[in-house]
């Protein structure tokens, strides 16, 4: 499995001089957006298998997918509150449009 967030990133190299506060925060995006890619991943997988099963009969591979499916949904809803909360971000107008998209209540 690939990382979605390289050994290079800043988010794996934050400043010593940040606040404590601020890094928690920083290190929960990047677990969160970690999980909701592993998850994907591993659901990626599931579903291309399943697919060439063909009619056979799934076995407990519905639940997992559901599982996955579900945890990537959840991993992106955490990544979008966390982010909302963080302290020291600015909530200019890409940030109120990144949350507008994010937001689960949006008109279909």
């Amino acid at each position: 499995m690939s990382e979605m967030i390289s050994s290079e990133s800043p988010f794996r190299r934050l400043p010593i001089d940040l606040p404590r506060r601020q890094i928690l925060y920083l290190d929960a995006l990047r677990l969160s957006a970690e999980m909701a890619a592993i998850a994907f991943q591993r659901l990626n997988a599931l579903l291309v298998h399943l697919s060439q099963k063909g009619a056979e009969p799934l076995g407990d591979g519905a639940v997992r997918a559901l599982v996955d499916a579900y945890s990537v949904v959840d991993s992106a809803h955490r990544f979008r509150e966390v982010l909302r909360v963080t302290p020291g971000l600015k909530h200019n107008a890409e940030f109120e449009l990144f949350m507008r998209r994010c937001a689960s209540d949006k008109p279909a």
